[in-house]
């Protein structure tokens, strides 16, 4: 699935973020029809698991920058 305008949030740091996400979904694909896949998952995972919990965190902070009023209801659907 390919990053369009439409999906931005207006917040240029997090679009950036997203935009990353997808590359390395796209990524994952193309791996996938190379039959290369088992080579990048691993890759992948390690790169998810740093990527996001940066991704997050900044999205949190940015949120409470805003005093974005959704704020405690987005954290709780984090958590869960």
């Amino acid at each position: 699935m390919p990053w369009t305008p439409d999906l931005s949030v207006g917040v240029a740091m997090i679009d950036e973020q997203h935009k990353m996400l997808f590359e390395k979904v796209d990524k994952l694909f193309e791996a996938g029809k190379n039959n290369q896949e088992k080579e990048y998952i691993s890759k992948l995972l390690d790169f998810l698991d740093a990527y996001t919990k940066k991704h997050f965190s900044d999205e949190e902070k940015y949120m409470l920058s805003i005093h974005y009023p959704g704020y405690a209801a987005q954290r709780l659907t984090t958590i869960s």
